[in-house]
């Protein structure tokens, strides 16, 4: 196409100098330089030399018609047809030149044209990358006051875990028992200085399973048993075994046991106390002694023996009562004396001599030997020998009475009685 506009230009440039011919006599070149001029703008170089070319071969066919006319060819036509070549060809590659610099311009144009659209978009990146860090900024600030405000809590609430820990212990050090603590795996983390005081030994010899070294051998199977159970199920316990002494002797203790639990109910451990019960339990066993000579004697015992409590309720009842009666212990302990052994007639007098004698009268049975009828569990009456004394005891009164089934002796009487009423009558 270009190519074409070149040839074009040139026709028209050769016909309108033909045209004008005498007008343009010695100037002939002047329409050829602006075909040439038009080619190398509109198409470049090439159809640029193309109009060069074929305005060349016009302007030397306008000079040889003139020169035929005049019959001689000039150096001047010569000379103009050469700078007309040089001109042209000039005109030509600063046309060309023209244009490279135009589609390097374009193209410098359009990369500075990429290179700002990045830049805007880099700088928008930028501008959003900024947004985000002063938004992450503000978020970290906060986050950091948070940070610093759970701090100080947790270092208040330090200093105050601290301080409740050590008058914790002030206490604990200073109570009149021992005291003891575990982890949540059942091994011992501390003791009380009254603990040590006891055991004579320091608390690293204690800790973990080492204050086990000073239960007696008898009864450490039972206490690891029982300790192992409560820490499986969480719960409290209480158990009793001998705890060797700094002397080396064994004393009985009492260990309670609980469980410890942190504000999320999370399983801590276990805290517990000891006492000494070697007195308590030597009176037990004591008691539980004397209890059983006591009921041995009872036991043996041919009379039938009773004791009453203030309310007149049974708190003894032997077993020759047991024989006599028809009554098994366990099931008239607790009654009262009246309903168990007295017939009904005389129930009330019973009561109301109680009653009269606690509240300051005179007792009418005491220190004496009396004969009453007393009742058995199927109903019948039988005669009896009573005695009552009075327990010599602080608190309230209570009554321990012996009686003996006299039927036998009553049956004798009877008969002696028959027997001389007889011996009267035959004399």
């Amino acid at each position: 196409m270009a190519y074409a506009v070149a040839v074009l230009l040139t026709a028209a440039a050769l016909g309108l100098t033909a045209l004008l011919a005498p007008p343009l006599r010695g100037h002939e070149s002047m329409l050829f330089f602006a075909a040439v001029a038009g080619a190398a703008w509109y198409g470049g170089l090439g159809p640029a030399l193309l109009a060069t070319v074929l305005s060349a071969l016009s302007l030397d066919g306008f000079f040889r018609a003139r020169s035929i006319a005049l019959g001689t060819r000039t150096h001047e036509d010569v000379l103009a047809l050469v700078l007309f070549g040089i001109v042209a060809v000039a005109i030509s590659a600063l046309s060309e030149a023209q244009r490279a610099a135009r589609r390097e311009l374009a193209l410098v144009a359009d990369e500075l044209a990429h290179e700002r659209d990045q830049a805007q978009a880099l700088a928008s990146e930028l501008e959003q990358q900024t947004e985000e860090a002063q938004a992450l900024s503000e978020e970290l600030e906060e986050a950091n006051a948070e940070m610093l405000v759970r701090v100080t809590e947790a270092e208040h609430a330090l200093g105050r875990a601290e301080e409740s820990e050590q008058r914790f212990r002030f206490a604990a050090n200073t109570a009149p028992v021992m005291i003891w603590s575990s982890d949540p795996l059942g091994a011992c983390d501390w003791f009380n200085d009254p603990w040590l005081v006891f055991t004579g030994r320091a608390i690293e010899a204690e800790v973990g399973a080492g204050w086990l070294e000073g239960v007696h051998p008898d009864d450490r199977g039972r206490v690891l048993e029982a300790t192992a159970v409560a820490f499986d199920q969480r719960r409290p316990f209480a158990i009793e075994f001998r705890l060797r002494r700094q002397d080396g002797s064994y004393r009985w203790v009492l260990d309670h046991g609980v469980p410890r639990h942190a504000p999320d109910s999370t399983f801590l451990g276990y805290i517990g106390s000891c006492i000494d019960i070697t007195e308590r339990r030597t009176a037990e066993d004591a008691r539980r002694e004397d209890q059983a000579r006591k009921s041995a004697i009872l036991d043996a015992v041919l009379d039938c023996i009773g004791t009453m409590d203030a309310d007149g309720r049974l708190t003894e009842f032997n077993r020759a009562a047991e024989l006599m009666f028809g009554w098994a212990r366990d099931e008239v302990m607790g009654r009262e004396l009246a309903d168990v052994m007295m017939p009904e007639a005389y129930r009330a007098a019973h009561r109301s001599g109680l009653a009269r004698y606690l509240a300051g009268g005179d007792a009418h049975l005491l220190g004496r030997r009396v004969e009453l009828t007393a009742i058995r569990r199927d109903g019948t009456e039988f005669p009896v020998e009573l005695a009552v004394v009075r327990i010599d005891m602080p608190g309230p009164p209570a009554f321990t009475g012996y009686l003996r089934d006299i039927t036998s002796r009553r049956r004798a009487g009877i008969e002696r009685d028959r027997l001389v009423a007889e011996l009267e009558a035959a004399n």
